[in-house]
């Protein structure tokens, strides 16, 4: 008994030295990253290397460093671990940081979500709060005084007048085409662009701001003229079909897009090959006679529907196309009339 008993506590030892060790590991990495040890109670990133970062302390605390384990408190100290996490923030590691922030973006104001540095845009909004509260204890006048020396703004500054952002968005647009795909340096941009999607969303966007977006085609989904097109003939296009001859290897694409489930050219834009397509099946209906275009066309069209559109008896189509059965002359006039409504609903829309 004795024996299983070792076993198991050594079992359980190497166990807690493992994990002791990985989190170890992780604590190094937000050193080398962030310069201090003191992980915040909720850091989004990690949330179970902040509740280890606490159990140590709290470890320390009530053992004291007689009972807790000394091999550990030596590592934790050879990288600068605090036992005692001091009250007040670290304002020289916080001015260090906002003077780095100035010299990128020209500015203080950090946003809140700031992807580079997330704990330096929480830090901030914390000092406005502070300062907005008069909290001069966790806030002392020294330090307002030299956070007033790098240009840092206690409150938030006014922001860029709409008719000015609406402006530049129109700009953006012509010059690139798009409307996302934001460079670091263009970061408030981004989210006064996020903020208009949002307000329309929840149907708090003015009606002349929804007016003026709409009017350059702000909220246009990608590839809109081109969706309009396959959505009008989704019944006569065969969608399986397009995608084999464009080779667009994820099954069901076009048929996703329509119904608003993907949009086409995540990884790789399809809509000049599918307009090139497209123009060239136009030209085609032109230039053929009717049932060469769709013996032509075949793969591409549903021929059941077709049938069904101009009144010709079931499977008469197929029968020709198979060389069966000669087609009736009669239905060669619905037949072209119904190509030539289809090109010319298609030319309007893409071109």
């Amino acid at each position: 008994m004795a024996d299983k008993n070792k076993n198991k506590k050594s079992k359980d030892v190497s166990a807690t030295d493992i994990n002791f060790e990985f989190r170890f590991n992780e604590l190094k990495q937000f050193k080398e990253r962030f310069n201090h040890c003191n992980v915040p109670q909720r850091y989004r990133e990690n949330p179970t290397l902040a509740n280890w970062v606490c159990r140590q302390r709290r470890n320390y605390k009530i053992k004291g460093p007689k009972k807790f384990f000394l091999a550990r408190i030596e590592k934790l100290n050879s990288i600068g671990f605090n036992w005692v996490v001091n009250k007040g923030p670290d304002w020289d590691a916080i001015v260090d940081e906002l003077i780095k922030f100035k010299q990128q973006f020209g500015h203080c104001d950090v946003p809140q979500k700031f992807k580079e540095n997330h704990l330096l845009g929480i830090c901030v909004n914390q000092l406005r709060w502070y300062y907005k509260n008069k909290d001069y204890r966790k806030l002392p006048k020294k330090q307002i005084e030299r956070l007033n020396s790098i240009g840092f703004h206690w409150a938030v500054m006014k922001r860029t007048p709409w008719e000015e952002r609406f402006r530049e968005l129109k700009e953006f647009k012509e010059k690139y085409g798009r409307f996302n795909r934001f460079t670091d340096k263009e970061d408030d941009f981004r989210y006064w662009v996020a903020e208009q999607r949002g307000k329309n969303k929840r149907g708090k966007l003015p009606k002349e701001h929804y007016r003026l977006l709409s009017s350059i085609g702000f909220f246009d989904l990608p590839n809109a003229e081109l969706k309009h097109a396959l959505k009008k003939y989704k019944n006569v296009l065969r969608f399986g079909g397009l995608e084999g001859i464009l080779e667009i290897s994820i099954k069901g694409t076009l048929s996703e897009f329509i119904i608003n489930r993907r949009i086409l050219g995540n990884k790789r834009s399809w809509e000049p090959m599918l307009k090139k397509f497209l123009l060239k099946f136009l030209n085609d209906i032109s230039r053929l006679d009717a049932m060469n275009c769709i013996i032509k066309y075949e793969k591409v069209l549903k021929i059941r529907e077709i049938e069904r559109q101009v009144n010709c008896p079931i499977n008469t189509m197929q029968k020709t196309i198979r060389g069966t059965k000669p087609f009736p002359v009669k239905w060669e006039i619905p037949l072209k009339t119904f190509l030539d409504n289809m090109a010319n609903d298609l030319n309007l829309i893409l071109r």
